[in-house]
Order: structure tokens, then sequence, then C-alpha cells
């Protein structure tokens, strides 16, 4: 079964507070996309730091 390249790094939990429209926005775009909830915020902020780091 393929676990992900980082699956047995270190992690750490947080905590976040939304507005309600920004957690209802993510939710939904989280179930367009079959992820649940926590593993879609994870990508896309995996995503957002990729590209972060690609600009000169």
């Amino acid at each position: 079964m393929y676990r992900g390249p980082h699956v047995d790094d270190p992690k750490k939990s947080v905590t976040v507070v939304l507005p309600l429209d920004r957690y209802q926005a993510l939710a939904r775009l989280a179930e367009q996309n079959s992820y649940s909830l926590p593993a879609y915020i994870r990508q896309v902020l995996r995503n957002h730091i990729q590209s972060l780091e690609r600009e000169p």
C-alpha cells in the first residue's frame, strides 16, 4: 500500500480558527476533490509552500 512520501516524518498538530464561510468553502472543495477536510488543508498548504519556494 502506497502511504505517500512523508508518512513517517515527525508531525505537529495545530488548531486554526476560521470564519464559518471559509470553513464551508474548504469543506466543499475538499468534498469535490475527494479529500477529508484535514487532508485537503494539508494539500493546499503543501502546494502553496512549494509554489513560494519556486518563486525567484
